[in-house]
């Protein structure tokens, strides 16, 4: 038996006040990871690996307004 899936849907205005709101929050991961050693690149690249594996959820449908 396979679970009804999540459906996510964004609001265009909401979605740039969450950007906003975490955007000090991912400058603040940014840094930390910098004084760890890493590049800003593999930085990057790891958060949207990060991002696009959680997005890619199969029971998520993300639907934007």
């Amino acid at each position: 038996m396979r679970l009804e899936p999540r459906r996510i849907v964004l609001s265009a205005e909401r979605l740039e006040d969450c950007r906003e709101s975490l955007e000090d929050a991912f400058h603040e991961v940014v840094d930390q990871a910098i004084s760890r050693g890493w590049s800003l690149d593999e930085i990057l690249v790891a958060l949207n690996g990060l991002i696009a594996q959680e997005i890619a959820d199969p029971d998520r449908e993300i639907t934007l307004h």
